[in-house]
């Protein structure tokens, strides 16, 4: 069995009977250089599927988040005091306030996880201080699976499937 294997391959390189098949034997050098490039991209991948696992975890934590909060719910902010949510758009809050007739915008998802406004949803409050430090990293979050893919496509041929 193993000389007929040998055979095969033998008389499919010697006459060139594959020509999309290479055999191209390395030299320590450079069989070496293959093995770091292997070793950087299964660290690659393993920050890779890290950064994917937050992002995640936190579109699922959004997506609670978008579900429970409405227009015309009560807040609580910790310096203009209490007010009305008028608008929702992505991750931007619009708030009329008592006693001002301006209305003021936050970013959703970070002025929830720092604690500057409440809800008067006590238990999407808890929800929230759950999942106050992915909600706070959330830009952060985003960025490093963008660097991440980045920086694993160049190694995209030594990761193993």
């Amino acid at each position: 069995m193993h000389l007929l294997a040998f055979d095969v391959i033998y008389s499919t390189i010697h006459y060139n009977l594959a020509e999309e098949i290479v055999y191209a034997k390395l030299s320590p050098k450079e069989r070496s250089l293959a093995i770091e490039r292997q070793k950087k991209a299964a660290d690659l991948q393993k920050q890779y599927d890290a950064a994917y696992a937050d992002a995640k975890d936190l579109e699922e934590i959004q997506c609670h988040v978008n579900e429970c909060i409405k227009a015309g719910m009560q807040v609580t902010h910790n310096k203009f005091g209490q007010g009305v949510i008028e608008n929702i758009s992505e991750d931007r809050i619009v708030i009329s306030f008592d006693g001002d007739k301006a209305t003021k915008t936050f970013g959703l998802y970070y002025t929830l996880a720092t604690g500057g406004i409440t809800l008067d949803n006590q238990e999407l409050n808890e929800y929230v201080k759950a999942n106050r430090e992915i909600l706070k990293h959330a830009p952060e979050i985003k960025q490093r699976v963008e660097n991440a893919e980045k920086a694993l496509e160049p190694y995209a041929e030594y990761i193993e499937q």
